[in-house]
């Protein structure tokens, strides 16, 4: 069928269907410019700006550990770690391969990480100067080297125990390094950057940034000078008696500060995954001690100041036994009479359980009492506060 015009009517019809449709999408498109422009504008920016936006950590260092003559006991380091954006590397197998031989570990294993659905995986941290001189030649696509901080102790197994150690993270695990975490740890600072569509940085608003605050640094009461000789001697004997192990404390008398606290078996606080956790247990604090015949002086002075006893006074000592009720008590070498001074000189159990039945239970408890011996104590080893010395 033809129109008075010539044009036939399906083919007019078909040219306004086509007409129509292209009105049609054409105001979709409009409507949706509109909707993205104006009633979502806060929404589309906020992703725009969160794809070009980024917010990366600046770390922070730990603070340092002298002893009281300011040697340094344990410090922090910067060294480099490589991490990974895996769906910007292109030929995964290839760099899996390239930096297995350059980090020692397996293709594997890396090739996992690289298959992850995550926008960053760590591939190996705290490497070696060496290491991430190769890493850097390489130069693959979405391979990262970053900086770190890593915990290090100068003086090897010096002073271990008291020192204690740090995980990856530089969290205080144990020693010294847990117990003043809060004094050591800092405080991370942060930076905005913007990149590009490739993740690569092109600058940095300056306005964003908080700078980190380094930790505090601490001086121990410890001598390392004492500590080295005390440590070596505590070797030595635990080498000729072979005991399982050994503790040595040395203090000061007159302030109660200690000078060194050593522990038999040892370990290196550097190597620390290298060690067992009987080598890193402090027993010095960890472990009960009877008092032994250390006490012995403390029980003599609480006599003498009580007036129970003069400074002339002798004891029977019942020739090595002595029977009290259904208990008996022995010296390790018979004696017949000794004076107060002589009991301390040779030990004897015997004229000190008589010293102790004349000060009767109450005065004992009262004098073991002002010694702390019925206490806990919390600060044994002494440590002052410093600001950071970076």
């Amino acid at each position: 069928m033809i129109e008075n015009n010539g044009i036939p009517k399906w083919y007019r019809f078909k040219v306004n269907f086509i007409r129509f449709g292209i009105i049609a999408i054409f105001i979709a498109l409009l409507y949706q410019l509109v909707c993205i422009q104006i009633f979502y504008h806060e929404k589309y920016s906020a992703l725009a700006l969160g794809q070009r936006l980024k917010k990366e950590v600046i770390p922070t260092r730990r603070g340092m550990i002298f002893d009281r003559n300011g040697l340094k006991l344990a410090e922090t380091i910067r060294v480099r770690s490589v991490s990974a954006v895996p769906k910007q590397i292109k030929d995964k197998k290839k760099t899996a391969e390239a930096l297995s031989d350059v980090l020692h570990l397996n293709t594997g294993e890396i090739l996992y990480l690289f298959n992850k659905k995550k926008d960053f995986v760590w591939i190996k941290r705290r490497i070696t100067d060496k290491q991430a001189e190769a890493v850097k030649k390489l130069g693959f696509q979405g391979v990262v080297l970053d900086d770190e901080y890593k915990r290090v102790y100068p003086n090897g197994k010096l002073c271990c125990h008291v020192l204690g150690f740090t995980d990856i993270d530089e969290n205080g695990i144990a020693g010294v390094e847990y117990s003043l975490n809060h004094f050591l740890t800092g405080r991370k600072g942060h930076r905005l950057i913007e990149k590009d569509a490739h993740e690569r940085q092109f600058s940095i608003i300056s306005q964003e940034t908080v700078s980190p605050r380094y930790g505090s640094s601490i001086y121990l009461s410890i001598d390392s000078e004492i500590q080295s000789i005390v440590e070596e001697e505590l070797e030595n004997a635990c080498f000729e008696c072979q005991p399982d192990s050994a503790t040595a404390i040395v203090m000061e008398p007159t302030t109660g500060e200690i000078l060194a606290m050593a522990n038999y078996p040892s370990f290196d606080p550097n190597f620390v995954q290298n060690s067992a956790e009987y080598e890193r247990r402090n027993r010095a604090i960890v472990d009960s001690f009877e008092p032994g015949s250390l006490i012995k002086p403390i029980i003599m002075c609480g006599a003498l100041d009580s007036g129970v006893v003069k400074k002339d006074e002798m004891f029977y000592c019942y020739k090595g036994s002595y029977r009290i009720k259904r208990r008996v008590i022995r010296d390790v070498h018979p004696h017949e009479y000794l004076s107060l001074s002589e009991i301390i000189v040779n030990s004897s159990n015997i004229g000190m359980v008589q010293l102790g039945m004349l000060m009767e239970r109450e005065r004992l408890y009262k004098q073991l009492k002002n010694f702390s011996l019925c206490e806990k104590n919390r600060d044994i080893v002494t440590a002052k506060q410093r600001e950071p010395l970076y």
